[in-house]
């Protein structure tokens, strides 16, 4: 198995972490070191055929995170590797390059054909706890739990399962204040979902549980295309060095992962579980 590749048009072998943040790329590397290797040409798209890899592109460097490739090195070999670009709009920069430093003709993200990253490559330093779920490359992903279930004296209630800011009240007391920063877009789409959820069930909500006595194991989604995709990405990258072009090269996703991996967000399969023990307690 082999890691993911970046290739920078025009860029070169001095480049360093800030060019990378700058160029909007640092998330592919999280803390990890990383070796950049000049190439005489790279990845080219065709202007008459979006989205399709033609004649070679001008020199640059390949980029690649350290100990992610065994018997591939890092390169340009576009007999056995496939190439996607990255556009523009997709490119998470940060701040200006400095002074002497030119972004980027273009960046493309790469993959050895026969030697796709395992999750464990792809694995952010530290990882919030969850279910695991099966992609479209056939490998479990943890998806961490947002919206996290518990049996309370018989009855399930919800809990936050993302870090919590903590601050101190008008008594001196500590006080949690809400979902950390970086986690707020994940919790509102997890909310969003429960929220939908519960309404395409036609549950009916009394407190915080759900009460039925038969539910399915992955519900259908009422989600719209667009903002379900989203949100799949953004439980997806809490965990994993991952983004939209990545994901696309790596072909993680389908209308059935997506369904998975939103239920895993608002923990279902532990909602699924306690209802099959409260519906065998009932019939015993």
């Amino acid at each position: 198995m082999a890691g993911l590749l970046y290739y920078l048009g025009n860029g070169n072998d001095k480049i360093n972490r800030d060019d990378l943040n700058q160029f909007g790329i640092g998330y592919a590397f999280d803390t990890l070191s990383f070796s950049a290797v000049n190439v005489s040409r790279g990845p080219a798209a065709d202007p008459q055929k979006p989205g399709t890899v033609t004649n070679p592109g001008p020199p640059g460097v390949v980029v690649a995170a350290d100990g992610t490739f065994a018997d591939r090195p890092p390169g340009y070999y576009p007999d056995k590797q496939r190439w996607m670009r990255i556009p523009e709009v997709l490119l998470e920069k940060q701040g200006e390059p400095a002074a002497g430093v030119s972004p980027p003709s273009e960046i493309w993200v790469g993959v050895y054909s026969d030697a796709p990253p395992t999750p464990a490559l792809l694995q952010r330093r530290q990882i919030l706890n969850g279910h695991a779920v099966r992609l479209g490359d056939a490998q479990e992903y943890v998806i961490p739990v947002v919206r996290m279930a518990r049996e309370v004296q018989g009855t399930m209630k919800l809990f936050s399962g993302l870090p919590m800011a903590t601050s101190v009240d008008e008594r001196g007391q500590w006080a949690q204040a809400g979902v950390m920063k970086p986690y707020e877009r994940l919790w509102s789409y997890a909310c969003d979902f429960w929220d939908d959820l519960m309404q395409s069930l036609q549950h009916q909500v009394e407190g915080e549980a759900g009460d039925t006595d038969e539910i399915p194991d992955t519900p259908k989604i009422r989600f719209e295309f667009e903002e379900s995709y989203d949100a799949a990405l953004e439980a997806l990258k809490t965990n994993y060095r991952l983004r939209k072009m990545e994901v696309a090269l790596l072909a993680l996703f389908d209308d059935l992962c997506v369904a998975e991996i939103l239920c895993a967000v608002v923990d279902w399969p532990t909602w699924v579980a306690w209802n099959k023990k409260k519906t065998q307690t009932s019939a015993g």
